[in-house]
C-alpha cells in the first residue's frame, strides 16, 4: 500500500512539473508577445511622429511662401489700384486674371484644361464641313472646289451620312 502512494506521489509529481513548465512556456510566449505588441507600437509613434513633423514643417514653408506672396504683391497692386482707375471692365478683368495667375496651378490640371479645350475649339472635319455645306445649298462640286476633294468623295460622305 505504500509502495502505491508513492507510485502515486511521483505521477503527480511529474504532473505537477509538466503543468509548470506548460504554464511557463505560456507566460514566455506571452511576454514575447507582449515585446513585439510594444516594439510595434514604438515604430508605429516613431512613424507618425515622423510624418507629423514632415506635415508641419511643409506646412511652415507652405504658410511662408504666401506670406511672401502676399507681401510682395499686395502693396504694388494697392498702390496700383489708387493711382491709375481702370477705364472699362476689359483692364478691370485683366488686372483680375494677372492677380488670380500669381498662384501656380498643378501641372495635370493645367493639361487637362487644355485638352478639354483643344477638343472643344478643334475645326470641324472634312465629314462636317461637307454635310454643312450641303445643307446650306452648296452643290457638290461646288463643295469639291471648295475643300479640294473628289466629287465622288463627296458624294460618298454625303451617301454615307444619309
Amino acid at each position: 500500500m505504500t509502495s502505491l502512494v508513492i507510485i502515486f506521489l511521483i505521477i503527480a509529481q511529474c504532473l505537477s512539473f509538466y503543468f509548470i513548465v506548460l504554464l511557463n512556456l505560456k507566460i514566455t510566449r506571452l511576454k514575447e508577445i507582449e515585446e513585439k505588441q510594444k516594439q510595434l507600437k514604438d515604430d508605429m509613434d516613431d512613424s507618425i511622429g515622423v510624418y507629423l513633423a514632415e506635415m508641419k514643417d511643409e506646412n511652415d514653408r507652405l504658410i511662408q511662401e504666401i506670406k511672401s506672396i502676399k507681401v510682395d504683391s499686395s502693396p504694388n497692386r494697392d498702390v496700383e489700384q489708387q493711382q491709375t482707375k481702370p477705364r472699362d471692365n476689359k483692364q478691370q478683368h485683366e488686372k483680375n486674371l494677372s492677380i488670380q495667375n500669381d498662384f501656380e496651378t498643378p501641372k495635370a490640371y493645367v493639361k487637362k484644361a487644355y485638352q478639354q479645350q483643344r477638343h472643344t475649339a478643334k475645326e470641324p472635319t472634312i465629314e462636317e464641313q461637307v454635310i454643312k455645306m450641303y445643307k446650306e445649298g452648296f452643290s457638290i462640286s461646288d463643295i469639291a472646289k471648295k475643300l479640294n476633294q473628289g466629287k465622288t468623295e463627296v458624294e460618298l460622305l454625303l451617301k454615307f451620312q444619309q
